[in-house]
């Protein structure tokens, strides 16, 4: 009497082992869902008294500009305030409208270079960050401005509607 045709144990279990790596790579993809789209208004994080804060607007998806008040240090570690601005409680406030509005890309971050900003002539940097969701964001300003620098990370920055 003839054997059935089976398929053999090798092969049975190199197809589960195919199906199971294809089956996971499904639910990743499905997992990370692409780039968060920003809503429309700004992602700010309310700052206790005396503190740092910073922000960014968002329109269309895309970011448009921002500020914030930092404290501006000098070289020697000393409070100072950039040409032009002016120091309040040993912050300065400063805002800046993007050249170029920036989307977020496939890994949900963005980098805006601030070369010249009508608001604020004399600072220049760079403010990155990272949308965690449709409501929450990380903001990293890194500034300077003549002998003046400063930078600050905003964890917790959540969307506000309106900007």
């Amino acid at each position: 009497m003839p054997k059935p045709a089976f398929i053999s144990r090798t092969v049975r279990i190199a197809l589960i082992a195919l199906l199971a790596v294809a089956g996971s790579a499904v639910a990743v993809s499905t997992a990370t869902g692409g780039s968060i789209k920003p809503k429309n208004g700004a992602y700010y994080q309310v700052p206790k008294p005396g503190q740092a804060f910073g922000y960014v607007n968002t329109e269309a998806g895309r970011i448009t500009g921002g500020g914030g008040s930092l404290a501006f240090r000098d070289k020697a570690g000393k409070s100072c305030a950039p040409e032009g601005l002016s120091l309040s409680e040993g912050k300065v406030s400063f805002s800046f409208e993007a050249k170029r509005k920036v989307r977020p890309n496939s890994r949900n971050r963005f980098v805006i270079s601030i070369k010249r900003s009508s608001y604020s002539p004399t600072v220049r940097g760079t403010v990155s960050g990272k949308m965690l969701s449709r409501n929450r964001a990380t903001l990293t300003f890194s500034l300077s401005a003549g002998n003046c620098k400063a930078k600050a990370t905003f964890s917790k920055a959540v969307f506000t509607a309106g900007g």
